[in-house]
């Protein structure tokens, strides 16, 4: 999985980018066996075009 930018405390995006396992997903347990890599290079908060700048 690739996560871009930023995980609120307690999210699951922020489970899985901490290598939780098993993770809650819908109310069931999912183990991740995923590879996992995080960028927080890119901001979420831009839009399309301050992306493309």
């Amino acid at each position: 999985m690739l996560f871009i930018g930023y995980c609120a405390e307690g999210t699951l995006g922020d489970q899985i980018t901490k290598a939780k396992s098993p993770v809650n997903i819908f109310g069931d347990p999912c183990d991740v066996r995923a590879g996992v890599v995080s960028l927080d290079t890119c901001p979420g908060h831009a839009d399309k075009n301050e992306l493309r700048s």
